[in-house]
């Protein structure tokens, strides 16, 4: 805990860092930095004191981490330098802005301006892996929001996440930063009924100083589940009062029975002045009944409740535009961006493979991009474990049970951490967690 906790200071991103140097110590090291309470202890010991070989820009990051003050701790650009992790703009995006899907924009920008003049929208913004949902949203709403004066907030949902409303955790960690600005007066005017019952789930909206409800604790477990559906309902409505509400969720396909129930309730109870957007895979959202059941109903809305956008591959000439401005911001030639733009597809996925393909090749001449060598110099430089679940499914061409693909590859240990590698690395996407559930190549 850091030193700051113990004197009743309250937890800052500062902390979250000192934590971090607490992680990144005992990994590299294989202990705690110290085994006594933080309070008594004033100068962490040095990483290179304990271990050697540890590059000296590391073992300096990791001292600063764990500083007993929290304004001597590092912030995350100077700890991404030392861990010469580079920030890598989306490939759709170049220069900040969004590359092509100009109908697109304007198509989300409409749905904004309904919003703010009180209508209640839904927008889908659907298409398969690769093609840039998630840039489009986030890349449209960064640059419409300057014009309008909306609360814009995210949340994703995670294939192996197994939380309560997990499309919406992420906005609620972001919301509560904000509530915590508030005084009293103003946080009044937004807490909904039901708020100690909420705060049972999102410990993270308590606020010091206010008094618990009496009550609050002793709820059923259905009643309470009743009540925090409600209280998380009313507390979107009301700050859709104040200000224009972007409710902005990505890879809705993986959504959790609680998400979709409150996702229904947004869509009967329509709070005006609210824009909820959905990205989502088709194909995925298909396999889910429940999640097929709520798509289903937004497509039946009024034209003026509902915007749907089917993502394709970009046309030819955004496609090798985008194509040059990626080669020139990775310092290479354009000579390829025309070869590059056709390989890919015009997927901006396959794109940005083919574009640090040609990147990495420093000082060598480049006369050809193919994807599939692309694809395949990946594949081999994974793991044994990786690589071998990765040929099993290539050479199955459909996506097969889960069990069937681990045991092929002669998987019997480790198997989430492998699977979860090869998502985050998009070689491969699956249907669910369970050994039935089907895994197929990305």
């Amino acid at each position: 805990m850091a030193p700051e906790l113990w004197i009743g200071e309250p937890a800052t991103p500062a902390t979250d860092l000192f934590a971090l140097g607490c992680v990144m110590f005992q990994l590299l090291s294989g202990m705690l930095p110290v085994t006594d309470r933080w309070i008594h202890v004033q100068q962490a010991p040095r990483l290179e004191s304990v271990v050697a070989d540890v590059p000296p820009a590391i073992a300096d990051i990791c001292h600063r981490l764990l500083a007993r003050h929290a304004d001597e701790r590092p912030s995350i650009a100077e700890i991404r330098a030392a861990l010469g992790l580079i920030s890598q703009q989306r490939v759709e995006e170049v220069g900040g802005q969004l590359v092509g899907r100009a109908r697109e924009r304007q198509v989300l920008h409409d749905a904004l301006a309904r919003a703010c003049e009180g209508g209640s929208v839904i927008a889908l913004v659907q298409g398969g892996s690769g093609l840039g949902k998630s840039a489009l949203v986030q890349s449209t709403f960064d640059e419409v929001r300057r014009g309008h004066d909306a609360l814009l907030l995210r949340g994703r949902c995670y294939e192996r996440e197994s939380v309560p409303y997990k499309a919406f955790d992420g906005m609620i960690d972001a919301l509560a930063v904000r509530l915590s600005t508030y005084d009293d007066a103003d946080f009044a005017r937004v807490v909904p009924p039901w708020f100690d019952e909420l705060t049972q789930v999102f410990p993270v909206l308590s606020r010091q100083g206010r008094p618990r409800g009496a009550d609050a604790g002793n709820v059923p477990a259905l009643e309470l589940r009743r009540r925090v559906l409600e209280a998380l309902y009313q507390l979107f409505v009301r700050l859709a009062a104040q200000q224009p509400l972007v409710l902005e969720i990505d890879d809705l396909q993986w959504a959790d029975a609680d998400s979709l129930s409150l996702l229904w309730k947004l869509l009967h109870g329509a709070p005006p002045r609210l824009l909820l957007t959905l990205s989502l895979r088709p194909k995925e959202s298909a396999e889910s009944a429940d999640a097929a059941r709520f798509l289903a109903a937004v497509r039946e809305l009024p034209a003026g409740r509902s915007v749907a956008l089917e993502l394709g591959p970009l046309d030819p000439a955004d496609a090798e535009d985008l194509a040059r401005q990626t080669l020139r911001n990775l310092g290479r030639p354009e000579t390829l961006a025309a070869a590059i733009a056709v390989e890919s597809g015009g997927v901006p996925f396959f794109l940005e493979e083919l574009a640090h393909s040609v990147a990495l090749e420093q000082g060598a001449e480049v006369t050809e991009v193919r994807l599939d060598h692309v694809l395949a110099e990946r594949a081999r430089s994974l793991p044994d474990g990786e690589r071998a679940l990765v040929e099993v499914l290539a050479v199955a061409n459909n996506p097969i049970p889960r069990a069937v693909a681990c045991r092929a590859a002669g998987l019997e240990d480790n198997v989430p951490r492998v699977l979860g590698a090869l998502h985050r690395a998009h070689f491969v996407q699956s249907a669910g967690v369970r050994a039935g559930d089907r895994v197929g190549i990305y």
